[in-house]
């Protein structure tokens, strides 16, 4: 029997490809509507379905509303991103939707997250777990509350720290600001001793807990 599953398309490349890999799946019957037409569709059309996919920016910020919407919707829901956020899990959590994947993972693990949450309540695929346990390892309390004086971020360096937030690699960048690499790897050293963490998650996490915008 096929998984019927419902996609909200956000008109990205990456939705798109996710389509051509659903498409060429035989196990799913897929159905998409654009994320914009959401309120139009009727919860009787959504209900016919067995799992509603959708996919977001990694801020939460800006898709509050369809989360909230989606979250009176009786029907399992999957959230794909580019790039775990423990801020958005929290969001994701608080609005019961179901499961939680990062486009960093095979489309085997979407398709593992398709059959589970046919049989149980949540799904977080191994790259959200593992960055979970990151995060709650982390040592808060050496985290300084309040930015030193003398730290100074500058503007090169918080463009960098946004382009991390939003899941690019150094390569990717390197290319959006014009700079080589190792010009990128070298801003990201420095920002990393000035804010004295030492990856990727600890650094989101000071520059939320100080109140720094990205």
């Amino acid at each position: 029997m096929k998984n019927r599953v419902l996609l909200l398309e956000n008109q990205s490349i990456l939705s798109a490809g996710l389509v051509s890999l659903i498409k060429n799946e035989s196990s799913i019957e897929l159905t998409q509507i654009s994320m914009e037409d959401l309120e139009l569709v009727s919860k009787n059309d959504i209900s016919g379905h067995d799992l509603l996919v959708f996919g977001i920016d990694i801020s939460c910020d800006e898709n509050k509303p369809t989360i909230k919407l989606l979250k009176s919707l009786k029907v399992p829901k999957l959230m794909y991103t580019s790039v775990f956020s423990h801020k958005c899990f929290q969001n994701i959590v608080k609005n019961k939707i179901n499961g939680y994947i990062t486009l960093n993972e095979s489309f085997s693990d979407f398709l593992e997250a398709v059959q589970l949450l046919q049989v149980q309540e949540t799904y977080y695929s191994k790259e959200v777990i593992n960055q979970l346990k990151l995060y709650s390892a982390i040592p808060k309390s050496n985290l300084r509350k309040k930015i030193d004086g003398k730290l100074k971020i500058s503007k090169r360096e918080l463009e960098i720290v946004r382009f991390i937030h939003k899941g690019f690699q150094s390569k990717q960048i390197g290319e959006a600001l014009g700079i080589s690499d190792r010009t990128v790897g070298k801003h990201r050293e420095n920002i990393m001793k000035k804010c004295q963490v030492k990856n990727v998650t600890e650094l989101l996490y000071y520059m939320q807990k100080n109140e720094i915008a990205v």
